[in-house]
């Protein structure tokens, strides 16, 4: 057993990682993610990634409590979730809702410390999404909360660590 977790890994299996996903398959364990309470060893993990998960789940709260309970004091959680303006959100009747810059800071409360955060921006034919994303980190409450916003994200990246 490895001493990091990639939480809903779908098809992206992580080198040293245990690979978890509700559809489970060669060298993944399968866990439905909102059934709780986890039979994952408790302060285990010293890292913990969910990428393109928590849109899918119905109580991202109470999986983000049974993820803390596996982690060790000071692990660290990668979550990489659609922004509330991307297109991505709309086009999977399986996402349940998109993410904004202050989304998680309520987990302040549940024993974890916000390390970092960002918006992403695609920038495959959209050159403009490069100044974007730079006004948008620097200024998140003028991007969201203004017309700017007509420039869709793709993603909110948090990192988050437990406390003791």
């Amino acid at each position: 057993m490895s001493d990091k977790i990639n939480l809903g890994c779908g098809t992206l299996l992580l080198d040293g990682y245990d690979n978890v996903d509700i559809k489970g398959g060669y060298s993944v364990i399968k866990r439905d993610l909102e059934k709780v309470p986890y039979d994952f060893p408790l302060n285990h993990y010293t890292r913990v990634v969910m990428k393109e998960v928590l849109e899918h789940l119905k109580n991202p709260v109470e999986v983000l409590r049974e993820v803390r309970k596996i982690m060790i004091v000071d692990g660290l959680c990668s979550i990489t979730c659609p922004h509330f303006t991307s297109s991505n959100l709309y086009n999977d009747i399986t996402h349940y809702k998109g993410y904004s810059w202050d989304a998680l800071n309520y987990l302040r409360d549940e024993g974890f410390e916000i390390v970092s955060k960002e918006i992403s921006f695609g920038k495959r034919y959209q050159l403009w999404n490069y100044l974007i994303e730079v006004i948008a980190n620097k200024f998140p409450k003028l991007y969201e909360d203004t017309p700017l916003r007509i420039f869709p994200a793709l993603n909110m990246i948090y990192v988050l660590r437990k406390m003791p």
